[in-house]
């Protein structure tokens, strides 16, 4: 089954990172990359830009009421998600507690009900 790893990071721990701190993260990001894509679990991830420039669009009585911001009250912004493929809810946990993103905010995991054929189409391929 597939999940996606919701990735939300917390502005003041960020802030608190130095730059020597940065390096490391990448670093462990990279490498945890590398070990998904070696066990096959590896959908891909994009990282997302900042919740500033972010706005929410609803529907209401037909009409489209549109704030800026990011989509929820908390202090915590989506920062990226990755799609990974893992046997079950506990296994896809288990990925979620090795990303570097957790030390920094928090990795919710959903099950995707559906995936999109290009996704597909472009997992198959390699891509």
């Amino acid at each position: 089954m597939y999940y996606a790893l919701l990735i939300r990071t917390d502005p003041e721990l960020v802030d608190d990172l130095s730059p020597e701190d940065f390096v490391t993260l990448a670093a462990d990001v990279e490498a945890f990359d590398a070990r998904l894509t070696a066990a096959g679990q590896n959908l891909g991830s994009v990282r997302l830009g900042s919740g500033d420039d972010a706005c929410v669009v609803r529907l209401r009585g037909g009409a489209p009421i549109t704030t800026d911001g990011p989509f929820a009250e908390t202090r915590e912004q989506l920062g990226g998600i990755h799609l990974v493929e893992a046997e079950s809810p506990a296994a896809a946990a288990a990925i979620a507690e090795h990303l570097v993103a957790a030390r920094i905010g928090s990795v919710e995991v959903r099950p995707i009900l559906g995936i999109d054929l290009r996704t597909t189409v472009l997992h198959e391929a390699g891509m």
